[in-house]
């Protein structure tokens, strides 16, 4: 009679579960702090519903408990993967090599859900208890995003137990893993930001993807309003959280595959599986290469520089970060420091001229990436972004307007203290980022021309962020102003300071600020040389702020803004131009 196939065995997995039983009490036990231990705290101080305070534990706790618990339990699930005496033992019993993963990988797994499990019903016990009832949808949300992340990192775990035979590498293997994606893109976008004249940043999200410990960093939030003991609570980013789970998911097959496949011999290897040793030596390799050549060209040069001298510098900054990669990895591989045979520089070599090329062809901008600049007719709108804030243009007589700047730009090269950044959203649904330094002298036209765009009345309002009127519940205004001329011999000056009751706050606004503003007569931006700015502008501030709000605006008057100026000086400030009272710019 044939016997049937086992995929689980009961005596391994209690085995594993009592022999490591303090990696999941000490997860539980950080989890109890956390969560219904200080719940109980907040219930008796507070009687309010803390569901804000249970979801925030996913922000703040489950981002570093999560992966550190998943990588100490895989360690724990798959520990005779890494002594010899262990793994022959292990192989020597009557058990699949599919029963062993799934039996190691269910212990591993299994008793930090249990702990999840159990945390969130103590947690619901002890608001019961406190005779409560406002926590129980918070509770299953945490649950939910906690076993989620579990799954995640126990999946990449997982996979990097099986993929080392060193107990000390494989922690550092699913760092990498986690992180290294991340790292490796934000110093390539580093290259690019000094060899593409006019590179934008992309935002963060964009190569985060790839490192998950960093993407469930930035993007799993909690959400709740500005009473937070009194409004419900939501969890963001479950977009995310779910992605990952299913991806490390997804990876425990692929481990089990690896685990078939792996050699019990392999105890003690750096890398576990023979055909992964040269994808190995390459990562590590290109790793290097981005993050010692930064910090060479750094040292070797103290200030950023285009060109080919530069370029040239820094592609042999990062053959000598690849070179220090690819051998160490070389020397963990073999377990020796004789690794510098004629046939391993073959390796090293082929990294060096990717780096090379990858930095050249920035430079020599391979790709058109400085060059490209899109038609007027196929833009939907363009965002501005500069030194004095930020706004958005629609029609085509302003596209056209922008693109003149942005063609100056690129075929003049300017290297100036005037931030200017052009956003555009092309009808195709395409976006098109490019920064540049404008110079504050020589050609007057395209500072002419955006002095002119951004210092329209409208375009004012829409930069600062000025609302039609301001009531006089809960305003608060300061003015801070000089009234003598600034003493070199002083860092700062002599600021004085007029608080403002919210009634005058409101009057100061609604009567002289905003019509000045609609006038086009404050709010000013100059980009140009500093003379006009220094005789228009007085050296004087006014902040309001809004207690119910975050509105917060900060503007100072020119000799142009006639109301506000009168009502100012109506009030005791005396109105010093920049130019008068010696400063560089008015107090912030």
């Amino acid at each position: 009679m044939k016997s049937a196939r086992s995929y689980f065995d009961a005596g391994v997995f209690l085995k594993t579960v009592r022999r490591f039983w303090p990696v999941w009490g000490l997860y539980g036990f950080v989890w109890l702090l956390a969560l219904p231990l200080s719940l109980i705290g907040q219930f008796n101080r507070y009687g309010l519903n803390l569901s804000a305070d249970v979801l925030q534990t996913v922000e703040l706790t489950a981002c570093w408990l999560c992966p550190v618990a998943a990588c100490a339990a895989a360690m724990a699930g798959f520990s005779h993967l890494y002594n010899e005496r262990a793994a022959n033992f292990y192989a020597s019993l009557p058990v699949r090599r599919e029963g062993m993963f799934v039996s190691c990988a269910a212990a591993g797994l299994l008793p930090l859900l249990a702990v999840n499990a159990a945390i969130a019903l103590v947690t619901l016990l002890a608001e019961l208890a406190a005779g409560y009832n406002g926590v129980g949808a918070a509770v299953a949300q945490w649950f939910a995003a906690v076993t989620l992340e579990c799954v995640a990192y126990f999946g990449m775990a997982a996979l990097c137990a099986l993929l080392t035979g060193h107990i000390v590498i494989m922690p550092l293997l699913f760092a990498a893993l986690n992180c290294a994606g991340y790292a490796i893109a934000s110093l390539a976008v580093e290259v690019q930001s000094i060899f593409c004249y006019g590179f934008a940043y992309p935002p963060s999200d964009s190569y985060s993807l790839f490192s998950p410990f960093v993407a469930i960093l930035d993007n799993v939030r909690a959400e709740f309003g500005s009473v937070s003991y009194l409004m419900p609570a939501r969890l963001e980013g479950w977009g995310w959280l779910l992605g990952y789970g299913a991806l490390g998911a997804l990876l425990l097959p692929l481990a089990l595959v690896c685990y078939k496949r792996r050699n019990m011999e392999s105890a003690g290897d750096v890398v576990a599986i023979a055909p992964l040793a040269p994808a190995f030596k390459f990562v590590c390799s290109l790793a290097a290469a981005f993050a010692l050549g930064s910090l060479l060209y750094n040292i070797l040069m103290g200030t950023r520089g285009s060109g080919l001298t530069q370029a040239l510098l820094y592609s042999l900054c990062m053959a000598a970060g690849a070179f220090i990669g690819w051998f160490g990895a070389e020397m963990l591989v073999n377990k020796s420091f004789d690794v510098f045979g004629p046939r391993r520089f073959a390796g090293w070599a082929a990294v060096g001229l990717l780096c090379a090329a990858f930095v050249f062809g920035c430079e020599l901008d391979v790709t058109g990436y400085e060059r490209r600049i899109p038609d007027a007719e196929d833009v939907a709108c363009v965002s501005v972004r500069t030194n004095e804030g930020a706004a958005e243009f629609e029609s085509l007589e302003d596209i056209e307007l922008l693109r003149g700047i942005h063609v100056y730009a690129a075929e003049n090269r300017p290297n100036g203290s005037v931030y200017l950044q052009l956003d555009y959203r092309l009808k195709s649904g395409d976006h098109l980022r490019r920064s540049y330094g404008l110079a504050s002298y020589g050609q007057p036209e395209p500072l002419e021309a955006l002095n002119a765009i951004m210092n329209r009345p409208e375009v004012i309002i829409e930069r600062l962020g000025a609302p039609e009127s301001i009531t006089s519940a809960g305003e608060l205004a300061v003015v801070y102003y000089r009234d003598e001329p600034f003493d070199s011999e002083e860092t700062t000056g002599v600021i004085n300071q007029l608080e403002l009751t919210p009634e005058e706050a409101a009057e100061l606004y609604n009567e002289c600020v905003y019509p000045d503003l609609l006038e086009g007569r404050l709010g000013l931006v100059w980009f140009g040389e500093d003379g006009e700015r220094r005789e228009s502008v007085y050296d004087c501030t006014i902040e309001f702020r809004s207690s119910g709000s975050h509105r917060y605006i900060q503007i100072s008057p020119t000799v142009m803004s006639g109301r506000t100026s009168a009502w100012l000086e109506a009030h005791g400030v005396p109105l010093l131009t920049l130019a008068e009272s010696g400063a560089a710019g008015p107090f912030m």
